[in-house]
């Protein structure tokens, strides 16, 4: 069984399981925005080129950690 995301990203950020159910909390706003460019860019972008988006203002070795960090808290969520 497949589980279906829906994003609404026009006029604000929502994802849920479904167009009626509750938004999904996340827990952070980069662990929510890391959905954006892994569902739109096909193929996803590599862990280098996620962690160069979100982080950029900090040295590469801390932008991975802290995109291994989100996708923990995404996957957890």
């Amino acid at each position: 069984m497949s589980a279906v995301l829906h994003l609404d990203l026009l006029g604000g950020y929502r994802a849920s399981a479904g167009p009626d159910d509750p938004p999904i909390d996340f827990p952070t706003k980069k662990s929510a925005l890391l959905l954006v460019p892994i569902v739109i860019d096909q193929p996803a972008p590599s862990r280098d080129r996620l962690a160069a988006l979100l982080w950029s203002n900090r040295q590469e070795q801390q932008g991975r950690g802290s995109l291994r960090q989100a996708i923990f808290t995404m996957r957890t969520t």
